[in-house]
Order: C-alpha cells, then sequence, then structure tokens
C-alpha cells in the first residue's frame, strides 16, 4: 500500500465508526489482509509533521476561508484505566465529574459556514 493511500485509510478508519481501532481493525477497514501497512505507517515511515500541519492549513484557508468563521476551543478530559498513555495522570475531568486517571486535550477548530477542520499549530510568539 503507498504511504498516501495508507495515510487515507488511517484517517477514514479512524473517523470511522469501529468499536476498537487498532493496526489490525484500521487495516481490515482499510481492506488490507494485514496490518504491516498502518504499522509501517505508524512506526518506521518518515514524514514531517510541520509540512502536515502546513498542508492542512494551505488546504483550510483555500476551502474554508470565510470572514465570519470562527474559532472553536474545546478541552476534553478522555478517562484512561491504565498509566501507560502519554499525559496520563490522576486529575479533575468534567467528563467523570471526579478525579479519576485520565488524559486532557484542548482541541482548536476553524468553524465556518461551508465547514470545519481542527487546526493543530505550535504558538509561535515568544513570552518576553
Amino acid at each position: 500500500m503507498a504511504a498516501a493511500v495508507s495515510a487515507a485509510a488511517l484517517v477514514l478508519g479512524l473517523l470511522s465508526d469501529l468499536p476498537r481501532k487498532n493496526c489490525w481493525t484500521l487495516a481490515e477497514h482499510a481492506g488490507d489482509a494485514t496490518p504491516d501497512g498502518m504499522q509501517h505507517l505508524l512506526h518506521r515511515a518518515k514524514w514531517d509533521a510541520d509540512a502536515v500541519r502546513d498542508d492542512v492549513r494551505a488546504y483550510v484557508v483555500e476551502h474554508l476561508a470565510d470572514d465570519a468563521a470562527v474559532l472553536v476551543v474545546d478541552e476534553t478530559g478522555d478517562l484512561k484505566k491504565g498509566t501507560a498513555t502519554v499525559s496520563i495522570q490522576r486529575q479533575y475531568t468534567g467528563t467523570a465529574g471526579r478525579i479519576e486517571n485520565s488524559q486532557v486535550a484542548v482541541y482548536l477548530v476553524y468553524s465556518a459556514a461551508c465547514g470545519h477542520a481542527a487546526i493543530d499549530r505550535p504558538c509561535t510568539c515568544r513570552a518576553r
């Protein structure tokens, strides 16, 4: 499977209603007999995260540009059973309404009448 096809298949699988999302289920969802392509993409493939973010931004600017658009900020707490996932700790999360093992993420979405897109760009300003 070509890298671009694998990336598209990965995203479609992640956006699907699969009850569990791992390399096997994502590969099966994409029509692959084995998870080798997904594992390669997620573990061994070389790619430039900054370039991908730049491509997403360029797409959003070209296709969703709207003077009436807004940025939507969402802080979400995902409950976790273990402690092996990055940034897991006992902390308050509104998802549970109490202190639990959770991972808190903040999402920024550009929302316009013709569509919306997640924005993932590090802050380039420096505190002085």
